[in-house]
């Protein structure tokens, strides 16, 4: 196999790995409408994905059909928000 077709491999399991985590992040809020296992969830978003995780809570946020989902979406983001304030001083 060529230099070039290893390339493309390599670049198709990438996409195939971060269509992966994408689909993850997805999964992972959808659980923020559960009342037993959203403070998991968000404690997963915040701790362990960080910045990863932001693209995907704003569009929940602003656009997922469950109210406590973009509730607690917004509230992930504004805490983000305080947490880096707190951290510059």
């Amino acid at each position: 196999m060529g230099l070039v077709a290893q390339l493309i491999v390599i670049a198709m399991g990438v996409m195939s790995m971060v269509s992966l985590l994408i689909l993850a992040v997805r999964t992972i809020i959808r659980g923020l409408v559960s009342d037993r296992f959203h403070g998991t969830c968000e404690d997963f978003l915040r701790k362990d994905l960080g910045e990863a995780a932001v693209p995907a809570l704003e569009e929940a946020a602003r656009k997922h059909p469950m109210a406590s989902v973009r509730t607690r979406a917004a509230a992930l983001l504004r805490q983000r928000g305080r947490d880096a304030t707190e951290g510059s001083r």
